[in-house]
């Protein structure tokens, strides 16, 4: 589908003969700019990260992401084990001067109608208050490269809008990010992840990965009770229909 729609050429890593057979099934005898790079090795979803990424040298990530690092690829989208993913790519690719660890970040919808960027949400679940500060300055350069907001406003989750609120962590990340260059707008709480107050908000993994699976669940239960309401009638059902195409945003907003 991206090789028809979009001007890229598209590198399917893995097991070279497989991925033929799968793109034969779905290829209509077109020349699509499809290239196949063999992988002999696949990384579970139950493997360890770090124990994954040193011992199979020649695992469908590590292949793709090495395309990347030679500049044979712009990027690398993966489907699998998100930690082996992460681990894969900080050591093939390293990480920015300045960046200890490499956050998991996933745009949120809000009350503003822009996404506000959450950050981190599941790939450090321990974390230092200069863990939170990087997070912090790549949360706010991706809200402004990514969704085009001209100056994000970055706020720390915690349970109080208060300096002195929260925890040890937050409270010795506060002044660190007060002191950045970027436009911090103090603590915020659990409910301005939507509702607009901020563009950018910062917090462990631990915390961000409840917050994120809270917000799944969420929106399931939504959409159940809408359709069970909603569908009663005739008239209430064309409603669900429109409802419905509303609530996918809260799955995968835009951005």
């Amino acid at each position: 589908m991206a090789a028809r729609e979009l001007p890229v050429r598209v590198h399917l890593v893995g097991p070279s003969s497989e991925l033929r057979d799968l793109l034969d099934e779905h290829l209509e005898n077109e020349e699509l700019p499809i290239v196949i790079h063999h992988a002999s090795e696949r990384i579970g979803m139950e493997e360890k990260a770090a124990h994954a990424y040193r011992t199979k040298k020649d695992s469908s990530m590590r292949v793709g992401l090495k395309l990347v690092r030679e500049g044979k690829a712009k990027g690398f989208v993966t489907a699998g084990n998100t930690g082996a993913a992460m681990a894969t790519a900080k050591g093939v690719l390293g990480a920015l001067p300045g960046v200890d660890r490499p956050a998991l970040a996933t745009p949120m919808p809000s009350a503003s109608g822009n996404a506000c960027v959450l950050l981190d949400v599941g790939a450090n679940v321990d974390c230092k208050p200069h863990n939170l500060e990087q997070f912090a300055v790549m949360g706010e350069m991706y809200a402004r490269s990514v969704l085009k907001i001209q100056h994000p406003r970055v706020g720390l989750l915690s349970i109080g809008e208060e300096e002195t609120k929260g925890n040890d962590l937050t409270r010795e990340a506060f002044p660190l990010l007060k002191a950045l260059p970027i436009k911090f707008i103090g603590n915020v709480e659990g409910r301005d992840i939507f509702s607009g107050l901020a563009d950018v908000i910062v917090c462990d993994g631990f915390t961000g990965n409840v917050a994120l699976k809270i917000s799944e669940g969420l929106v399931d239960v939504m959409e159940g009770l809408l359709s069970e309401e909603l569908s009663s009638t005739m008239t209430m059902r064309v409603g669900s229909l429109l409802t419905r195409r509303r609530t996918r945003y809260l799955r995968a907003p835009e951005g």
